[in-house]
């Protein structure tokens, strides 16, 4: 991990009461290339693959979000050809470390 402010994981810990803050278009390997392998499964039906991240500002997950195999079947994309990803989080402060991490602008 690049940043020290952002770490990935947490996986023991529940996190709820999230909800969309932003999207951004970034290639899957990119995100895996700062936050490693997605720490979080995917819920069987709307995402395909997500990461859990803690913000200064709080948590934070990055996820796909109806464009995958789950949500369309034979049609929905593999995980690596994703490129429209969420940023959900309980405020929308938690979105300018990720973009910072990955470098967006």
């Amino acid at each position: 991990m690049k940043n020290k402010m952002i770490y990935c994981g947490f996986e023991d810990m529940p996190f709820q009461g999230s909800c969309l803050q932003t999207t951004m278009d970034i290639s899957y390997q990119e995100i895996v290339d700062v936050f490693g392998p997605p720490n979080d499964g995917n819920d069987g039906y709307k995402t395909d693959v997500q990461w859990r991240i803690w913000t200064p500002f709080g948590m934070a997950t990055i996820y796909n979000y109806k464009t995958g195999k789950n949500y369309l079947g034979d049609e929905g994309e593999q995980i690596p050809d994703i490129r429209d990803w969420h940023i959900g989080g309980v405020n929308k402060d938690v979105v300018a470390p990720i973009l910072k991490a990955l470098q967006i602008n």
